[in-house]
């Protein structure tokens, strides 16, 4: 899939999260304090809420709620109550205009069939599960620490 333009730079604010729908998707595209520009899963893997409406700290965004933080970089979570990565999007620029890609971006998304096992996750291995399902044929038991990074680009 394309990235697609979601808004333009001026509509974020200095620092923070603007909440946007891409392909049926919420996504929160964050601008952190150095001025790097993100796009996350803009749902809280711990409770059911808009992340874009928490605080932008460094490359942290804290759900309002339970105040899980997440990084911006790789989706981890930094503090509990969340135990589970929210998903990392490719964010690119044509002009002002900011673009996501919510399809062929979110490798480092966690996969639906994620075993919600204090410290523990388990993921398909690459390439077991179809892009338009969710079963899995295989898994891998990662600790959350070994999740890869996700990508995060500055702006030009």
């Amino acid at each position: 899939m394309v990235a697609q333009r979601v808004l333009s730079l001026s509509e974020l604010p200095e620092v923070g999260a603007v909440r946007v729908i891409v392909d049926g998707l919420p996504v929160a595209v964050v601008r952190d304090g150095s001025g790097t520009v993100h796009a996350v899963g803009d749902t809280c893997s711990h409770a059911d809420v808009s992340l874009s409406q928490g605080e932008v700290e460094g490359c942290r965004i804290e759900c309002w709620l339970h105040g899980s933080q997440f990084d911006l970089r790789t989706g981890r979570p930094t503090s509990p109550p969340a135990l589970v990565p929210i998903p990392v999007y490719t964010v690119s620029f044509d002009g002002d205009s900011v673009l996501v890609d919510v399809v062929g971006a979110a490798v480092h998304a966690v996969p639906p069939t994620v075993a919600r096992r204090p410290g523990v996750l388990t993921v398909p291995e690459p390439g077991s599960v179809p892009a338009t399902s969710g079963a899995s044929t295989g898994a891998t038991t990662q600790s959350i620490a070994d999740v890869p990074a996700g990508p995060a680009h500055k702006e030009s």
